[in-house]
């Protein structure tokens, strides 16, 4: 289990560091619609729960490491999907950013 802490940690620093894959895209459902369905499945359980001000990488942990231990999602294929789902959760983080501040 740790290592998909770090898998989805070193996702999420990426993600937050490298730019967004989807660049021209700045609708973060538009980047959940080219997901893997275990990309979606991510996207969709931690979506609700973001915010203006939310730390992805603790929202990640949170939401998917439940989904792993039920059976839900393979550990594997979270690990493989995490950093394209948290590109597109920073997308709506940052929707939510320009929301609050008009």
């Amino acid at each position: 289990m740790k290592t998909l802490y770090k898998i989805v940690g070193l996702g999420l620093s990426l993600a937050l560091n490298g730019g967004t894959v989807f660049a021209d895209e700045s609708n973060s459902e538009t980047c959940a619609a080219w997901l893997t369905p275990t990309g979606k499945t991510i996207f969709e359980a931690v979506a609700p729960s973001v915010n203006a001000n939310t730390n992805l990488k603790k929202l990640m942990k949170k939401t998917v490491r439940p989904l792993v231990m039920s059976g839900k999602l393979k550990r594997k294929d979270a690990k493989a999907n995490a950093l394209l789902a948290g590109e597109c959760l920073l997308l709506l983080k940052r929707e939510k950013q320009g929301q609050s501040s008009e």
